[in-house]
């Protein structure tokens, strides 16, 4: 007996044609469906099928049944791989809802800046007693005036190329040892005077290749790394290639990269140039 509605009397459900603009915002079935599935996984003997395999059944077909048998002589290819009539939808086409391009994505917003405008401000050194007016304002953090920034980043062996605007700003600065020029935060500076390490990428991961590479002995990599390589590397991962920052060029040396979207200099091995520029992802 068919009803109007899934019960628990219903044994088959026929899933016809399903119009996406009738159904729920978010479903891909209809509450039919949906109620059929329910009872099944309660233990209820219901079967769901297509309208198709219903009027299979009806003609005493089994559904495993090919529309046609290709294999069979004379049969034309064109009969056999004709689309099966569906029915009518349900919703009049006066009152479908007309279909919409499919939207381009937002463009990504573009890198934060290198450098902002300093703020002036009143603020004193709040180390050592200092009384010399601080380069940028706080509120919570220490501040620092400008002769002791420079202490810090001599003690880092690094020169400032570029007037100092923040802590957390990029500041483009020369290596006093090995005079490659990269951008560096204050904070990170500091971060590495406290463990007396130098603020240069370019010596750090030199000198961290060498050791590597002494570490491993006779199976450490030490076929060069050809220049067209490493610049094919850094264009497709969005760098304009500077050159190798060894000579030879081995494998987890340096190399001097500028991000192309925001322009920040630095001493990148391989490995992580393939990641991209940190400071210019797209935010969201």
């Amino acid at each position: 007996m068919a009803g109007k509605s899934t019960t628990k009397q219903t044994n088959v459900l026929v899933v016809g044609d399903i119009n996406p603009a009738v159904l729920q915002p978010g479903s891909k079935i209809t509450g039919k469906a949906r109620k059929a599935f329910e009872l099944q996984e309660k233990g209820q003997d219901i079967e769901v099928m297509t309208e198709d395999d219903f009027l299979r059944c009806l003609g005493g077909k089994p559904l495993d049944e090919a529309e046609m048998l290709l294999s069979i002589e004379g049969i034309d290819d064109s009969v056999a791989t004709a689309p099966v009539s569906s029915r009518l939808r349900m919703v009049p086409m006066a009152q479908r809802p007309t279909p919409q391009p499919p939207q381009q994505p937002k463009p990504p917003k573009p890198p934060r800046a290198l450098r902002r405008t300093p703020i002036p401000t009143t603020q004193t050194f709040s180390i050592d007693d200092c009384t010399s007016t601080a380069a940028f304002k706080t509120r919570t953090k220490p501040t620092w005036c400008e002769q002791h920034i420079i202490e810090q980043q001599r003690r880092g062996r690094l020169t400032p190329l570029e007037s100092f605007t923040h802590p957390d700003d990029w500041q483009l600065t020369e290596c006093r040892t090995c005079t490659v020029q990269a951008h560096y935060r204050f904070e990170y500076t500091l971060d590495k005077n406290k463990y007396a390490e130098p603020t240069c990428r370019a010596c750090f991961w030199r000198g961290w290749a060498a050791q590597s590479r002494e570490m491993h002995g006779a199976w450490a990599k030490v076929e060069p790394v050809p220049y067209e390589k490493a610049k094919t590397v850094a264009e497709e991962h969005g760098y304009e290639y500077l050159g190798p920052l060894t000579a030879p060029s081995l494998p987890d040396d340096p190399h001097h990269v500028r991000c192309r979207r925001c322009g920040r200099i630095s001493a990148e091995r391989l490995s992580d140039i393939a990641w991209g520029c940190s400071t210019c992802k797209p935010r969201t």
